[in-house]
């Protein structure tokens, strides 16, 4: 009978050790933090002659943030970033390749990038060759 006392007993300090050692020293969680920069295609950009194009046209950004490109015109239209970009959303049907990422959006349609590498990228439309932008990233 003494066995089993001596058993719970010793489980019982050893909780008691390890949740004092716990809350001396409690774990640390650290959120990523990373800003997210938002550019329009407002509506009516798709018209040739408007002089429309992306709201902002040239984003400059720290390695790590990203953008949120938005559609808010009526109409498909294909984004394309070069170099590729990283998609930060799992679910974005973004297509990359090393020369670039691309992802076709419907009216109110997203497509939010990572930049990680600094240097300069080219973002432009499909089919709309007036729509042009640049996305500049620091380190």
């Amino acid at each position: 009978m003494i066995v089993p006392v001596a058993a719970g007993l010793a489980a019982g300090v050893a909780l008691v050790i390890l949740f004092a050692y716990w809350a001396a020293n409690p774990p640390v969680y650290r959120a990523e933090s990373w800003s997210v920069f938002e550019v329009v295609l407002p509506e009516g950009a798709s018209l040739d002659g408007e002089g429309k194009s992306f709201e902002p046209q040239h984003v400059s950004i720290k390695s790590g943030d990203g953008v949120r490109w938005v559609n808010q015109e009526k109409l498909f239209v294909t984004i394309v970033v070069e170099p590729a970009c990283e998609p930060a959303d799992i679910d974005a049907k973004a297509i990359s390749s090393p020369t670039g990422t691309e992802k076709e959006l419907g009216a109110g349609d997203s497509l939010e990038c990572r930049f990680f590498e600094p240097g300069q990228y080219r973002v432009h439309t499909e089919p709309w060759p007036w729509m042009q932008g640049t996305v500049t990233v620091e380190p």
